[in-house]
């Protein structure tokens, strides 16, 4: 094992899927202030697109849209 690991903490993000609005639990790694990713919904499988940011402050806010927005 490497001394340079650098340990991560996760955000638990809660949201609606856009396609069959159930609600969905994502675990965002908050390692790195802006991110982009593509997640599949648990409950219909379809890719939800999520916009990951983290302000200055440690506020993380997370925007999802499916794939016709």
């Amino acid at each position: 094992m490497s001394d340079d690991v650098i340990p991560t903490i996760s955000h638990r993000a809660v949201m609606h899927c856009p396609y069959c609005w159930q609600r969905v639990v994502f675990m965002i790694d908050v390692a790195y202030p802006h991110q982009e990713m593509v997640e599949d919904c648990s409950k219909c499988c379809s890719p939800i697109y999520l916009d990951v940011r983290m302000d200055d402050e440690g506020k993380i806010t997370v925007y999802e849209q499916g794939e016709d927005d």
